[in-house]
């Protein structure tokens, strides 16, 4: 591995040729500053492993301890110096006990660094883990990295750069619904599948929040029927087709009042996620969900005989205090459920 990632041995003898025809060997000095330090071009090349004359040595090095302890005199540099303390814990040592090695210098980090980035790029991966999340519980259910699939709970490998990923869950029904929510806790990163660039490990933890059911509907003043007029509902969440497309925030539905939402279109039951849209501090932050109502409405009454028309006077929720409006008088605004089985209203006259 240390040679696949350009490191030499620590006691690396060089055979150099002055002389044309004539071979001689150079050897690493022990001093690493003066007139007598060679460390830059002799050795391993790298001035944080000391000098290791192992390769010339006969005999023990090292004791049970892993301590240099040579049986025999080491030989003398250049310099006339053989107090030498080799590293007897380093990988790229070659004449000392297996079981002693198990490090490498900054230098050698640096090199292999280097050299993977330089000329080994095609090794460099990322480990993605992926997971269906309820309450930073495993759910369970499937996950995918592009066109690859796995099981939730599992870690992917994949190269560095841009990467479709998602979740093949729209919804998981323990005993409550849940449906998904968001990624990683960001509420903004709330489609089921997206691009994500990906440079480092990570994490992509799919959250799933419980949903709770509510209704969206038209009421006339003075009347006791008020169903079959038209209204719009805009759930960012919402899954429109087969092939996994959700609305986003600026595409209302319509339907016929009352709408009970459902979250998707292959769906009987559904509902919305609670206090989605709003902070504890009261500021509004998309995604949240939104009404929409015609300013004109007209009806044929039977008590009548002819078509009359209503006209739009604004929103209300009920109970009271069991949603909120950003701008309880617009035809269009921004709704935030505060309460299971809520109705907003869109009120005429």
């Amino acid at each position: 591995m240390g040679h696949y990632f350009d490191l030499l041995h620590t006691d690396h003898i060089w055979i150099i040729e002055e002389i044309p025809g004539v071979l001689d060997s150079l050897y690493e000095n022990i001093d690493r500053v003066g007139n007598c330090k060679n460390c830059d071009f002799t050795g391993d090349l790298l001035c944080d492993t000391p000098a290791d004359p192992s390769l010339r040595m006969r005999g023990s090095l090292v004791n049970d301890n892993c301590t240099w302890n040579p049986s025999n005199i080491p030989p003398f540099d250049e310099c006339n110096n053989n107090n030498y303390a080799p590293l007897t814990d380093n990988l790229m040592t070659t004449e000392l006990p297996r079981i002693c090695r198990n490090n490498f210098t900054s230098s050698q980090i640096q090199r292999m660094r280097q050299t993977l980035i330089e000329y080994r790029g095609g090794l460099l991966k990322n480990l993605v883990y992926l997971e269906n999340s309820i309450d930073g519980s495993n759910a369970g259910g499937n996950l995918h990295i592009d066109y690859n699939n796995f099981p939730s709970g599992s870690t992917a490998i994949v190269d560095s750069g841009n990467h479709i990923v998602g979740t093949y869950n729209e919804r998981f029904n323990n005993n409550n619904l849940y449906k998904h929510n968001s990624w990683n806790q960001f509420s903004q990163d709330y489609y089921l599948k997206r691009t994500v660039y990906i440079e480092n490990n990570v994490e992509q933890i799919a959250n799933f929040s419980k949903l709770e059911s509510v209704t969206v509907r038209n009421k006339i003043d003075g009347m006791n029927f008020n169903d079959g007029l038209n209204i719009r509902f805009n759930d960012p969440w919402y899954l429109k087709d087969q092939y996994r497309n959700q609305s986003g925030m600026n595409d209302f539905i319509p339907f016929t009042s009352p709408y009970f939402p459902t979250g998707a279109y292959n769906q009987s039951s559904g509902g919305v996620f609670l206090n989605q849209g709003i902070t504890p501090q009261g500021q509004w932050q998309p995604p949240y969900y939104s009404v929409k109502a015609d300013y004109l409405q007209t009806f044929y009454l039977s008590q009548t005989g002819r078509t009359h028309k209503f006209y739009f006077q604004g929103w209300s929720a009920s109970p009271q205090g069991s949603a909120e409006f950003q701008n309880a008088n617009a035809l269009e605004t921004p709704v935030v459920f505060k309460q299971a089985n809520a109705t907003v209203q869109a009120k005429y006259y």
